[in-house]
């Protein structure tokens, strides 16, 4: 395959990604940073998944501000934007495939949880939104 031919498979393997996890509830990085791993490095998956990220959380802001609470978007977006900065300086720290192994684990765990156990019902409140 051409370059050309790799970079349009992944922009669609991408797009199905962001649906999919969107759709399913699940968060669209756990199916797009294993996926981008296929395309690029570990470091370059996580750069690419900041973007889609943002691109991503715009839409669903678009589509979805009547159900908007900002009080509850502040409680989680600053720790979120503090936890991300702790993230990128340490995976600065260990290997790329290291990196990989421990989110395909952590993967495969949930996925076990969520199918063995029935999911609670978390309510939208400070302490769950920082947690």
């Amino acid at each position: 395959m051409m370059k050309i031919d790799y970079f349009i498979l992944f922009l669609f393997l991408s797009f199905l990604a962001e649906i999919l996890g969107t759709v399913g509830g699940i968060g669209s990085s756990m199916l797009f940073v294993p996926l981008a791993s296929f395309f690029l490095d570990f470091h370059s998956a996580l750069g690419v998944t900041a973007v889609f990220h943002v691109a991503s959380n715009i839409t669903k802001i678009s589509f979805f501000r009547k159900g908007f609470d900002k009080n509850l978007i502040l409680r989680i977006g600053i720790p979120s934007v503090i936890f991300v900065t702790l993230g990128s300086y340490l995976s600065q720290l260990f290997a790329g495939k290291f990196l990989l192994s421990v989110l395909s684990i952590s993967s495969i765990l949930l996925s076990i949880l969520l199918l063995k156990n029935k999911i609670p019902n978390i309510r939208p409140n400070t302490k769950n939104a920082v947690i």
